[in-house]
């Protein structure tokens, strides 16, 4: 729901006659890699870096088509000198807030430098990151950087290289600092700290609306899943309306009432159960399940549904050929 679904949701993949291929799947930013069993695995005995176990691979669930997670766009990401694709560690688990041992790969300030309180910013890639990059409708990390006999880094903002798949951590540092990171490249061992509370929250708004989508199903509304936004500023998930949807009769009181009363029920139940979070790769794409709904997704989910908390579905919005979807988190899952 990479757009963070990291993809997204169930788009228009059957409509169109066949599923997104890898070259979309770059084009809107979402990691498609290696099997992270493979990946993961080789480097799970090195000294010092924490072990990322591959996601376990729960069996087939029905293929559904692939939607479109709606963000604000990020600029393109800037040339540091490295190149290659970012080892995706935030991939392999949501709640690993922490990761030693990433190679200092590139460092250059970005181009026009843009001056902040005395302070340019500066593109820092690094052979593996556990820092989400901003796309399919979640938003970026922010953290640190820190490393032997260099200053420490605030990350700021992260984002994705679509040319290379690599992973850029924007931070603020001025030009001396800049140079001394820059003469570390390629032998600079990298501390990765993402901000905790932020990656907790931003899973539980993705996963919540990935959970809409089984209660959309559950209320049999034949909602297509368009895009989703789960930004904590008003996350929503818009649906298509095709010929078979059930529609909004705004002439009909209490429709839109009694719609809203059927969704809140469901999302109550399904997240009360408990099930858990699953992923899966197919064909070098990660997909996401939960409570029977699955769906391409680069972004990062709680590991059971009850972990979101209370879900609130606040409104029903009718859009051109959609209705938008939207919702709100309880102060803490």
């Amino acid at each position: 729901h990479h757009f963070s679904r990291g993809l997204g949701r169930n788009c228009f993949a059957q409509r169109l006659g066949s599923a997104m291929n890898v070259a979309h799947l770059r084009a809107i930013s979402l990691p498609v890699v290696p099997r992270l069993a493979a990946v993961l695995g080789s480097r799970a005995a090195a000294p010092s870096r924490p072990a990322f176990d591959a996601p376990a691979r729960p069996s087939a669930a029905p293929a559904r088509p692939s939607a479109v997670e709606a963000v604000p766009k990020a600029p393109a990401g800037p040339s540091t000198g490295a190149s290659g694709a970012t080892e995706p560690l935030y991939l392999a688990d949501s709640f690993c807030f922490e990761a030693d041992g990433c190679l200092l790969t590139g460092v250059e300030l970005i181009s026009p430098a843009e001056e902040v309180g005395g302070e340019k910013k500066l593109a820092v890639v690094l052979s593996r990151t556990i820092f989400h990059p901003q796309g399919g409708g979640q938003p970026s990390d922010t953290g640190s950087l820190t490393a032997d006999g260099l200053p420490k880094l605030s990350v700021s903002f992260v984002s994705m290289r679509k040319e290379d798949g690599a992973v850029i951590h924007t931070c603020l540092a001025t030009e001396a600092v800049a140079e001394q990171w820059r003469a570390a490249i390629g032998t600079a061992q990298v501390s990765c700290r993402v901000d905790e509370a932020p990656r907790r929250l931003h899973a539980r708004l993705h996963s919540a609306g990935h959970l809409l989508d089984a209660a959309v199903k559950a209320v049999d509304l034949k909602w297509v899943p368009g895009k989703g936004y789960h930004f904590p500023d008003g996350p929503y998930v818009e649906y298509v309306l095709t010929e078979e949807s059930r529609r909004i009769d705004p002439k009909k009181a209490g429709d839109k009432d009694a719609i809203l009363k059927d969704l809140q029920t469901n999302v109550d139940q399904l997240v009360a159960s408990g099930v858990a979070v699953s992923t899966r790769y197919e064909a070098g794409v990660r997909r996401v399940e939960m409570a029977g709904e699955e769906c391409p997704c680069g972004g990062t989910h709680v590991k059971e549904v009850t972990q979101i908390g209370r879900i609130e579905v606040k409104k029903l919005q009718n859009k051109q050929g959609s209705i938008r979807v939207s919702y709100t988190l309880a102060a803490a899952a």
